[in-house]
């Protein structure tokens, strides 16, 4: 699912961490980190921000645990890539990357 980057309103690009967690950024601060909320089944998607990083460490080592999300192995790979500090549109940067390897 790492491929999967989407955009939403107020949000620069999104992806997947697992089924019900995702990762975005503002384009300005900070990775967002994201829960999928239940839903009625006429409803769209709603996600709750849980998390907001300015760091690799601090979305890897605090956010992530705190919150006991288990990302996938390729979401794994993908974290991994990310830099140290937040860039804009490193999001996208990554999974373009991690989709250009996989094919």
């Amino acid at each position: 699912m790492i491929g999967k980057v989407s955009r939403d309103k107020g949000v620069r690009a999104t992806f997947q961490i697992n089924e019900r967690w995702r990762l975005s950024e503002d384009g300005e601060l900070q990775w967002i980190l994201q829960r999928e909320e239940p839903k009625a089944k006429s409803e769209r998607h709603r996600w709750m921000s849980v998390a907001f990083c300015g760091t690799r460490e601090g979305l890897s080592v605090v956010a992530l645990p705190h919150h006991k999300v288990n990302p996938t192995d390729a979401a794994c790979r993908a974290l991994e890539r990310l830099p140290k500090t937040y860039e804009p549109g490193a999001l996208e940067r990554v999974a373009a990357e991690m989709l250009d390897r996989a094919a």
